[in-house]
């Protein structure tokens, strides 16, 4: 069980959202980016993650475009500017956990996905080492 769950939006110049990720289309260098951090405490150590479902809520939909990639940076800790270039970095298809572009028909409302392309490896691993 997942203890802690915190998110935001940040841009190359500043934090601009807290508990919400907002995302907008632009240029990767300065575009709204939203994050999610996960606390493990908990969580059983040296255990086979065999899938990872990714559960959220869409608010407000135009065309979307997004996608789950890991973060090398701690988004409590690490200024926004570093943050951002991290959350911009490693998108496509084969090497983020989720990638999706919606429909025009996407509509606000819950989704879930399983997250892919190593995920479980990677969430495994940091279990490993807690």
């Amino acid at each position: 069980m997942l203890h802690q769950v915190l998110a935001g939006t940040t841009t190359n110049t500043d934090y601009t959202e807290t508990s919400m990720i907002k995302a907008d289309a632009g240029p990767a260098t300065s575009r709204p980016s939203g994050w999610i951090r996960f606390d493990l405490a908990g969580m059983i150590p040296f255990v086979t993650v065999d899938s990872i479902i990714f559960n959220f809520y869409v608010n407000d939909t135009n065309w979307p475009y997004w996608n789950v990639t890991p973060l090398s940076t701690d988004p409590l800790s690490e200024d926004w500017g570093t943050l951002h270039a991290d959350i911009n970095s490693g998108i496509s298809g084969t090497e983020s956990y989720l990638y999706r572009s919606e429909p025009s028909t996407f509509a606000p409302g819950s989704y879930s996905h399983q997250l892919i392309n190593g995920a479980n490896t990677q969430l495994g691993n940091l279990l490993e080492h807690w």
